[in-house]
C-alpha cells in the first residue's frame, strides 16, 4: 500500500488492473498464489556436488524433455559415475515431471517378476485380486509424466525386459 501511494504521489502512476488484482489476492491470502506442491520423489540425496558433467547433463536433459523418449539408458564401465549422473539429472528435472521422480535399486533383480515387484513396491502399488501386478503397474504408469531411475539394470536389453514386465510390448 505504501509503495502504491508513493508511486501515485511521486510519479503520478496508478496501478493497472493486473497489479490491483494481485494486491487483492495477496491481501486476501488467495490459495492460488501458493507455489505448487513438489512432485513426489524417492531420490536419494547425493553426498556432494557433481563436478564437470554439465555437457552430459545438458544432452541428457534435452533427451529427457522429448515426448518421444520413453527410455534413456546410461551405459559404461562400473565406477564411471552412471548412477551419480542419473541422480543429478533426476534432481534437476524433477519439477518438470508432476507425477514424480523415483529411484529403484535393481542390483538383486534376476527375473521379470522381481522387476515388477520392485517397481510396485517403490511406487506404492498394491496387488489387487484378479489383476496381475504387472498390469497394475502398467496401468498406474500409463498416463503419467514420471521418471524412474532404474539403477543397476543388468538383466538383459532394458527395452525388452521393461516392456515385457509392464506388458506394453
Amino acid at each position: 500500500r505504501r509503495t502504491r501511494a508513493a508511486l501515485v504521489e511521486d510519479r503520478g502512476l496508478e496501478p493497472g488492473p493486473m497489479l490491483r488484482d494481485l494486491q487483492r489476492a495477496i491481501l486476501s491470502q488467495d490459495p492460488a498464489l501458493d507455489p505448487p506442491a513438489a512432485p513426489p520423489t524417492t531420490l536419494p540425496v547425493p553426498a556432494g556436488d557433481l563436478i564437470g558433467r554439465e555437457r552430459e547433463l545438458a544432452e541428457l536433459r534435452d533427451l529427457l524433455g522429448r515426448r518421444e523418449v520413453r527410455l534413456l539408458t546410461l551405459t559404461g564401465p562400473g565406477g564411471a559415475g552412471k548412477t551419480r549422473l542419473a541422480l543429478e539429472l533426476a534432481w534437476r528435472v524433477r519439477l518438470a515431471f508432476p507425477d514424480g521422480v523415483h529411484f529403484v535399486e535393481l542390483a538383486q533383480i534376476a527375473e521379470e517378476a522381481q522387476l515388477v515387484q520392485a517397481l510396485a513396491r517403490r511406487l506404492g502399488i498394491k496387488e489387487r485380486r484378479g489383476k496381475a501386478l504387472g498390469d497394475a503397474v502398467s496401468e498406474a504408469l500409463r498416463d503419467k509424466r514420471i521418471v524412474l531411475v532404474l539403477d543397476r539394470f543388468e538383466i538383459g536389453p532394458a527395452e525388452t525386459v521393461l516392456d515385457a514386465a509392464l506388458r506394453q510390448g
